[in-house]
C-alpha cells in the first residue's frame, strides 16, 4: 500500500544519511582540486573545468559507498539467509531509515504464520503483522522475549523477531496410545482429547471470541521439549497429546489386567467391563487435567474408545468374550421383555376382574333394593362383554372368573325371566 506521507519521511531520511558522506566528498574533492589548480586564483569558482573535475573527483567516492552498501547487502543476506541481496538492501533501507509503507507484512492466522520463511522468522523487524482474533505471537528482541500481540495490525520494532505463535482454538485430536497391560500383552488404544489453552479467567467478548491469556500464552509457548538425539522439538501441543495423555495411559495399563479390562477378573460378570474402564478414563482425565496446567492449556474432554489386542491369540479370546457378552444381553433382553409383557398382562386382568366385580356388585345392590334393572340394558351389557373377550382385534383378556361372573349373572336373568313368563 502506497503512502506519500510515509514515502516523503523516508526519502528524507535516507537524504539525511547519505547527504552527510556526499557532502563530505564534495568538500574534500574541492579541497584537492583548489591545491592542484594551475590558473588564476580569483576565477577559480567561476572555471567549468575546475567544478567539472570536483564532480569526476566525487564519482569514485559514491560509487565506493554504493559498494559498501552492495557488501553489507550481501552480508546481511548470508546472515539471515534471505532471498537475495536486495532483500538483505531493503532491510539495511528499513532498519535505517524506517517503513516507507506497509510491505513487508506477514499474516497470522489458525496459529500459524502465512509465510513460515518470512521476515519474521529471519531478519525481523521492521514491518507488520496482521493478527486473526485465533491466534496470538510471542515477539523476542535482543535475545529475551519482548511482548505477546493479540489480534490487530502490529507493528513490529526493528529486530524484532517471532518467538513463537500460539493456536487459540479448541483443539480436538484422535491418536493411538500402545501400552502394556500386567501380563505383558501388548494393546492398542484410541484416545480422544479436546484441549485449549487457558483462558486465565479472562471473558469472553464481541470481538474476541477466544480470550486472550497472555501469561498462559508465553507459559505455552516457552514449554519445549527438545529430544535426546535432537531430531525434534516438542511443543505445547505435542507435550499435551504425545506426551502426558500417551505417559499417563500407559502407567494406568501397565497396572490392569486384561481381565478386569473386558470384565472377566475374579467373581466379575462381562458387564463389569464398562465400569472397570471408567475408571481408566476417570483416572487419565483427572492426571492430564492436573498436568496440562503446568503447560498453560486445560483440557475440554478425554474419551476412551476400543481398544485392540496385537496378540492372535488373545484377540481369538477376546473375540469369545464378547460373542458370551452378546448372548448373555440378549438372553437379559428377551427376560426382561417376557417378564414386561407377563405384568402388563397380569395388571390388564386385574382391571378387568375389578370392573366385572363391580357389575356384579352394582346388579346385586340393585336386586336387593326391590329396583328393576332393564333387562334390555343387561342384555346389551353382556353383548358388549361377550364381543371383547372373543374378539381376537380387542386384543382384551377375561379371566375365568370374569367368565364363571358372566355365567352365573346370565342364568340369574334367565331365571327372572323364565318366572316372569310363567306368572304371566
Amino acid at each position: 500500500m502506497f503512502n506519500p506521507i510515509k514515502m516523503l519521511i523516508f526519502g528524507g531520511r535516507v537524504l539525511r544519511l547519505a547527504l552527510p558522506f556526499v557532502l563530505f566528498l564534495l568538500v574534500l574533492s574541492v579541497f584537492s582540486e583548489w591545491f592542484t589548480y594551475a590558473g588564476d586564483a580569483d576565477l577559480l569558482w567561476l572555471d567549468p573545468e575546475f567544478w567539472l573535475q570536483v564532480v569526476v573527483d566525487v564519482v569514485p567516492g559514491i560509487i565506493l559507498g554504493l559498494l559498501v552498501f552492495w557488501l553489507a547487502a550481501r552480508f546481511v543476506r548470508s546472515l539471515y539467509n534471505l532471498d537475495n541481496w536486495r532483500a538483505g538492501l531493503g532491510f539495511l533501507l528499513r532498519s535505517r531509515s524506517g517503513m516507507w509503507g506497509f510491505s513487508p507484512w506477514v499474516k497470522v492466522h489458525k496459529g500459524m504464520i502465512d509465510k513460515e520463511d518470512s521476515f519474521l522468522k529471519r531478519s525481523g523487524g521492521p514491518g507488520n503483522l496482521v493478527v486473526y482474533n485465533d491466534s496470538a505471537v510471542v515477539l523476542e528482541l535482543k535475545g529475551r522475549l519482548e511482548r505477546i500481540v493479540g489480534a490487530g495490525f502490529q507493528k513490529l520494532e526493528a529486530f524484532e523477531t517471532g518467538y513463537g505463535v500460539v493456536d487459540l482454538r479448541p483443539k480436538r485430536e484422535v491418536l493411538t496410545v500402545e501400552a502394556m497391560t500386567a501380563e505383558g500383552i501388548r494393546i492398542d488404544w484410541d484416545v480422544e482429547i479436546q484441549y485449549q489453552i487457558d483462558d486465565g479467567g479472562e471473558e469472553l467478548g464481541e470481538d474476541t471470541p477466544y480470550p486472550l491469556s497472555k501469561d498462559k500464552v508465553l507459559q505455552a509457548a516457552t514449554t519445549r521439549w527438545v529430544m535426546v538425539d535432537g531430531s525434534s522439538v516438542l511443543d505445547w501441543e505435542a507435550l499435551l497429546t504425545r506426551g502426558l495423555v500417551t505417559g499417563e495411559l500407559r502407567n494406568i495399563l501397565a497396572r490392569k489386567r486384561l481381565n478386569d479390562l473386558v470384565g472377566l477378573g475374579a467373581g466379575s460378570a462381562p458387564q463389569n467391563a464398562r465400569p472397570a474402564r471408567q475408571a481408566v478414563q476417570q483416572e487419565l482425565e483427572a492426571n492430564v487435567r492436573q498436568a496440562a496446567l503446568g503447560l498453560g492449556a486445560k483440557v475440554l474432554d478425554i474419551r476412551l474408545d476400543k481398544f485392540r489386542v496385537k496378540d492372535e491369540v488373545t484377540q481369538q479370546w477376546i473375540e469369545n468374550w464378547r460373542t458370551r457378552w452378546r448372548r448373555w444381553s440378549e438372553e437379559g433382553l428377551a427376560e426382561s421383555h417376557a417378564a414386561q409383557i407377563r405384568l402388563y398382562e397380569t395388571t390388564k386382568a386385574e382391571a378387568q376382574a375389578s370392573l366385572i366385580a363391580y357389575i356384579g356388585h352394582t346388579v346385586e345392590d340393585l336386586a336387593t333394593r326391590d329396583r328393576v334393572v332393564p333387562r334390555v340394558l343387561l342384555a346389551r351389557l353382556f353383548s358388549a362383554l361377550d364381543r371383547a373377550a372373543f374378539r381376537t382385534s380387542s386384543r382384551i383378556f377375561f379371566p375365568a372368573e370374569a367368565f364363571k361372573a358372566l355365567e352365573t349373572m346370565k342364568q340369574l336373568m334367565s331365571g327372572d325371566s323364565d318366572g316372569a313368563a310363567g306368572d304371566g
